[in-house]
C-alpha cells in the first residue's frame, strides 16, 4: 500500500475518531464547563491537524499535551471519554504529529 493512501487511512481514522468523541461530549451532560470548553478546543485542534495532513506544526506537540492531561483528568470518572482520547493521541502520533 503506498504511504498516501496508509495517510490517508490514518487521516479518515482519526475523523472518525474525533466525531466519536465530539458525540461522547454532547452525551456528557455532567462534564463541567471549563472541561468541555478545554475538550471542544482540543478537538478543534485535531481537526485543524486533520486538514494539515501530517504536516508537523509547532503547535501540535501542545496539542498532544493537552490530550495526554485530559486522558489523566479523565481517567478515574470518563474512562470512554479516556479511551476516545487515547486514540486520536496514539493516532496523532502515528502519523508524526
Amino acid at each position: 500500500m503506498a504511504l498516501k493512501d496508509r495517510m490517508d487511512m490514518h487521516v479518515e481514522k482519526l475523523r472518525e475518531t474525533a466525531a466519536e468523541l465530539e458525540r461522547q461530549l454532547s452525551d456528557s451532560p455532567n462534564l463541567d464547563a471549563e472541561s468541555r470548553a478545554a475538550l471542544e478546543l482540543a478537538l478543534r485542534d485535531v481537526r485543524a491537524a486533520l486538514q494539515e495532513e501530517g504536516e508537523p506544526q509547532d503547535g501540535h506537540q501542545s496539542l498532544i499535551d493537552r490530550l495526554q492531561l485530559a486522558v489523566e483528568k479523565f481517567e478515574g470518572t470518563h474512562p470512554m471519554l479516556t479511551g476516545t482520547l487515547m486514540r486520536l493521541i496514539d493516532g496523532l502520533a502515528e502519523m508524526g504529529i
